[in-house]
């Protein structure tokens, strides 16, 4: 909301320029004056390059009606269109990060990071370095993603972004106190943002504070009540506690935002696995992988299930998967215990 916001205001600024334009010119027809050959030819470049902008700025428009809750509905389309709008006015660095979420929502994060990078040379604004930092993440170079939230904290330590972006960094390298500590600074900075309180309810579930973090969870969800990935990992704390059909309901809530979310099914599926409700727990392990056939934590908790009932060979194909794809843990355990092909 906040670049279309921007875009209606440069659009604006740009119909206020060819207006002026159009007047300076008219002005200039009807003066006799000699000497204006050139100061018409300049005014027509003026007006040739203003128009051309306003046109680019159209076609940014077309893209950023594609976003939607911080990614595009439509990716691929907006990167299109945005094409057109760099190819009529090379310099705006909005279109470029634009482009780079849009690449970012594909899971190109190299082509998102060079076109942050452009954004960053055009306009040194302090969330397209946390832009280009979260992709930087994604592609494991965690150093150049710290020390683009660094530059963006620099350049204006007054803004939440850079603190919870970096706070996520801290947490994906296992500094979960220093993660905390970003999402605390954050929080201090806009105690309404919702992504932080959630950041920071991660962090104290994993040290083990599950009061704190499902407060701060609570705190999110009155915040941003369609933030369905708090409603899954304040479900996850409440199954760590025993509560399953607490678990369950939350799930249940973030299926209806996000019918799609892998994690929500399951974490749900392991709530009804502790209930006994081994189909259910099943069908919705099928369903996680279905969803996102690269998260390992469904397969493994598949793979305990299948071992749970006696079906060693099935256990052993989703362990192994959920090993290849970076959780060993309960595959080493079940080989200790015997489980084979």
């Amino acid at each position: 909301m906040k670049k279309y916001q921007e875009s209606q205001h440069r659009e604006k600024e740009l119909l206020a320029k060819v207006r002026k334009l159009e007047l300076e010119n008219g002005k200039l027809h009807a003066s006799s004056a000699h000497g204006q050959k050139a100061k018409k030819e300049e005014l027509r470049k003026q007006f040739r390059k203003a128009t051309k902008e306003l046109t680019a700025t159209e076609w940014y428009q077309k893209a950023v009606a594609l976003f939607k809750d911080g990614k595009h509905t439509e990716p691929e389309k907006a990167i299109e269109y945005m094409n057109q709008a760099i190819s009529l006015d090379p310099n705006d660095c909005f279109v470029y990060n634009q482009r780079g979420i849009a690449y970012s929502d594909l899971g190109q994060y190299q082509q998102a990071v060079e076109d942050f990078g452009q954004a960053i040379i055009i306009c040194h604004d302090p969330l397209f370095y946390c832009n280009r930092a979260m992709d930087y993440r994604h592609l494991g170079q965690h150093q150049k993603a710290l020390e683009d939230l660094n530059k963006a904290i620099s350049l204006n330590p007054s803004i939440p972004e850079p603190y919870d972006c970096r706070g996520i960094v801290y947490a994906g390298l296992g500094k979960h106190e220093r993660a905390i500590e970003d999402y605390n600074k954050a929080i201090l900075l806009d105690p309404e943002y919702a992504r932080a309180y959630y950041g920071r309810g991660l962090g104290y579930g994993i040290i083990g504070q599950d009061q704190r973090a499902i407060e701060d969870y609570d705190k999110a969800i009155l915040l941003d009540p369609e933030l369905a990935d708090a409603y899954i990992m304040r479900g996850a704390v409440y199954a760590d506690l025993g509560q399953y059909q607490r678990a369950i309901e939350d799930c249940n809530h973030s299926i209806l935002l996000e019918p799609n979310n892998a994690m929500a099914y399951t974490v749900r599926g392991c709530a009804y696995e502790k209930l006994g409700q081994h189909r259910r727990a099943m069908n919705d392990f099928g369903h996680a992988i279905r969803l996102n056939p690269k998260l390992p934590v469904a397969y493994q908790a598949r793979g305990d299930l299948h071992w749970k009932l006696g079906q060693s060979d099935l256990a052993c194909r989703d362990l192994e998967k959920a090993c290849d794809l970076g959780i060993c843990d309960r595959l080493e355990v079940a080989r200790e215990e015997g489980i084979r092909h």
